[in-house]
């Protein structure tokens, strides 16, 4: 029996996470949602929940993807890198010191190639590739 509560109660945080962070985390993309969910679900199976819990699991499921994201941060041309890290810093494109046309050349050109989404502003498909530049890169 105490299986079972234990479970009811993980399954309920688990629903209230993914609630929340498909909002605000993953802008409600259903696989990034499911990821981190999943992740969410299998940390909270094995460990108490806390306050650090979701910068924890978001840590793990970017080290998991690590070699991959230096990959294909190493396929960009040294402007798109700079929009990335702009755009990831939070700084906006406009802070960029380069002609706006290139600048909006690269936001076009990343949009097609699936790295950012464009809705009111140019968002990241990924938000885990986004937390990668945020702690990885600069410029």
């Amino acid at each position: 029996m105490k299986f079972f509560v234990t479970k009811f109660f993980v399954t309920n945080i688990f629903v209230m996470f993914c609630c929340q962070l498909s909002e605000t985390f993953t802008h409600c993309h259903p696989y990034y949602t499911q990821q981190l969910g999943y992740y969410c679900y299998d940390y909270l199976e094995s460990n108490p929940y806390h306050k650090q819990m979701l910068s924890e699991v978001i840590q793990h499921i970017i080290e998991l993807h690590d070699n991959d994201y230096d990959r294909l941060w190493n396929t960009l041309n040294k402007t798109d890198k700079r929009v990335l890290v702009a755009l990831a810093t939070d700084r906006g494109v406009q802070d960029i010191e380069l002609p706006t046309s290139t600048v909006y050349s690269s936001l076009k050109r990343l949009a097609v190639q699936g790295y950012l989404i464009k809705n009111e502003t140019y968002l990241f498909d990924d938000p885990f590739f986004k937390e990668w530049i945020t702690g990885k890169r600069s410029f």
